[in-house]
């Protein structure tokens, strides 16, 4: 995922530059945007449980993934954090019955979080309106006039967006241990 990282960041600088983007615009490959509407549409992620409807998106999200970085494809920056994340630390402690005191709102909250993102995506590859706080990334990811590098300080924003977003839900669950620290940190 680091070679991903840097090839994306750098302007693409590994193999997958040598296929050429079919569109005018060198940072996005718009011949992808029906095959990853199609696996980022959150109403074909499977599953009779909240668990399996998880794996699901993630399986599906880490072919966007794959798809984006393969193409050299920027508006994959996100992504591929994102799968790293998922595939390292969320998915394991998901699988683990004594990670969580409640598997079930852990997985819920996990698959609520993919999901939006994945719904963004969808949008934004089919021409829909995207969420106004995606909606900056993925112009800075499409406009090569700006540098991989500020495309991807936004990246850094979605994740604190991320954290903001988790520690919305604390109260429903009576979290207050080290709830101040955090707020400190986050404001």
């Amino acid at each position: 995922m680091i070679t991903a990282t840097t090839a994306l960041v750098s302007g693409g600088t590994t193999a997958a530059t040598t296929t050429a983007p079919s569109s005018t615009n060198p940072c996005i490959t718009a011949d992808l945007n029906p095959r990853i509407a199609t696996l980022a549409d959150p109403d074909g992620i499977t599953g009779s449980t909240t668990l399996e409807r998880l794996e699901s998106a993630v399986e599906r999200h880490t072919a966007v993934t794959e798809l984006l970085v393969d193409h050299v494809d920027r508006r994959g920056l996100f992504s591929v954090g994102l799968d790293a994340v998922e595939h390292a630390a969320v998915m394991p402690m998901q699988r683990n019955e004594h990670e969580f005191v409640d598997q079930e709102w852990a997985a819920r909250l996990s698959l609520d979080l993919l999901t939006r993102y994945l719904a963004n995506l969808h949008a934004e590859m089919t021409g829909a309106p995207v969420e106004p706080q995606w909606q900056r990334f993925f112009e800075l990811a499409s406009d090569c006039s700006q540098s991989p590098e500020h495309a991807a300080m936004v990246t850094t924003t979605r994740t604190s967006q991320l954290i903001l977003r988790i520690r919305s839900v604390w109260p429903e669950l009576g979290i207050t241990t080290h709830s101040t620290s955090f707020a400190s940190l986050t404001r």
